[in-house]
């Protein structure tokens, strides 16, 4: 018996990241992950968006105010899913389907919006939007701007600029530059609820608050350039504990933090990523195929795979080994290496095809469907055009095979395919 994997390689050439001039540095500032798998990036040249076999362009040119995203947030309307895209000159709403965007907006200071260079967004659970800046907060409720002040609330929040939000249970936790503000998102509006600086003698030692998460526990995780400060319970003075290099934290400067959902958290650093779970710290770096060690942003896709968004490109985590970097997104079209696989049992070897654009040595590895890599092939000389390959699993060390479905990758020149394929043995 055999399985023969389909190939999804999309049929529109004129695709627009067809047309998208990346020539410079490809900065990444955002990632969010749909249910559905489909990946949406902030990049400095337009919303990318990445449905496992085309990469999709919206730019200024047609959804967006700008080009240069900061940030994403999420909501699900009552009109279907929206994305909301902080930029460095106001925000857009887009609308989309399975298909890609389909509608959008977008709001500047002109429309009451308080600042232009959109550093956090937020949703909470009755559709009230919140916008940070350097100029302050924005209050976004049915259809009405208005502003969240230092005088107005002196007692939940620092008067300097913002630099990240985290809603949680319709708290919303802001990090500026002088510390964290609390403020609570009711039926009735916003209320007041508390702020911690250092003024009163307790942690965060630094103010300067760049990423915000709370974990499933309810624990608030801090970002700072003095490391990662994690707080339990919500008594200012009480329960703060730091993490730096010295516990095994990658770098001090915390850029971004994203609860892993099993019970360990991401860390986003100038230094590159760490993991912490069950109180062991794993890190990578570029020389372990982080595109950049400048991590802006990390999220968790549907297969349990890690996507980190850089300061020169995308990155992907599988298991334990990155199998995709992508630094430009121009002229190329994910997936194109148009893969077909199956397994023969009386040769106990994997008969693979693919296609290449150029001649290039590539990577081929064998997972298990929970993510287990079971045998890798590397530097397989391919030719451009058609190649076909015969893979035989016996001769390569690594655990036994057992029947099952498994999940057969092919890395070639920044650009990746998987499949799944039937092993019966």
């Amino acid at each position: 018996m055999l399985f023969l994997s389909s190939s999804g390689r999309a049929q529109d050439q004129s695709i627009r990241n067809y047309h998208l001039k990346s020539d410079g540095t490809f900065v990444v500032k955002a990632v969010f992950i749909e249910d559905t798998g489909i990946k949406w990036f902030g990049t400095n040249h337009g919303l990318l968006r990445y449905n496992g076999e085309t990469w999709i362009y919206y730019t200024d040119t047609d959804h967006l105010i700008s080009n240069e995203i900061n940030t994403l947030a999420f909501e699900l309307s009552t009109d279907g899913p929206e994305l909301w895209v902080g930029t460095n000159k106001g925000v857009s709403v887009v609308a989309y389907n399975v298909d890609g965007i389909t509608g959008s907006t977008s709001y500047t200071s002109a429309n009451g919006v308080l600042g232009e260079n959109i550093s956090a967004v937020a949703v909470d659970s009755r559709h009230n939007k919140f916008f940070g800046s350097e100029a302050g907060i924005t209050y976004f409720n049915a259809g009405s701007m208005d502003s969240i002040t230092y005088a107005d609330y002196p007692g939940s929040l620092v008067n300097a600029p913002v630099n990240s939000f985290k809603m949680y249970n319709d708290s919303l936790y802001i990090g500026f530059d002088g510390g964290i503000g609390r403020l609570i998102s009711g039926v009735d509006g916003v209320t007041g609820a508390t702020r911690w600086t250092s003024e009163y003698g307790m942690t965060p030692l630094s103010g300067n608050i760049k990423s915000i998460e709370v974990d499933s526990m309810g624990n608030q995780w801090f970002g700072t350039d003095e490391g990662a400060e994690k707080h339990v319970g919500l008594q200012a003075k009480k329960n703060w504990f730091l993490y730096t290099t010295e516990e095994g934290l990658i770098h001090n400067h915390v850029l971004s933090i994203t609860d892993d959902g099993l019970g360990g958290m991401w860390f986003g650093t100038y230094g590159g990523a760490s993991h912490f779970h069950n109180d062991e710290w794993t890190s990578y770096t570029t020389t372990d195929g982080l595109a950049s060690d400048t991590v802006h942003d990390i999220a968790v896709d549907t297969d349990g795979s890690v996507w980190f968004a850089t300061q020169r490109g995308i990155s992907q985590l599988y298991g334990s080994d990155f199998i995709y970097q992508y630094t430009s997104i121009y002229n190329r079209q994910a997936g194109g290496l148009d893969i077909k696989s199956y397994y023969d049992a009386w040769e106990d070897a994997i008969h693979l095809s693919y296609d290449l654009q150029t001649p290039e040595s590539i990577t081929v590895s064998l997972y298990s469907i929970d993510g287990i890599l079971f045998k890798q092939w590397k530097n397989l000389s391919s030719m451009e055009g058609h190649n076909q390959l015969k893979l035989y699993c016996a001769t390569l060390h690594g655990p036994d095979l057992k029947s099952g479905i498994y999940i057969i990758r092919v890395v070639h020149n920044g650009m990746h395919e998987s499949k799944k394929i039937v092993i019966i043995r």
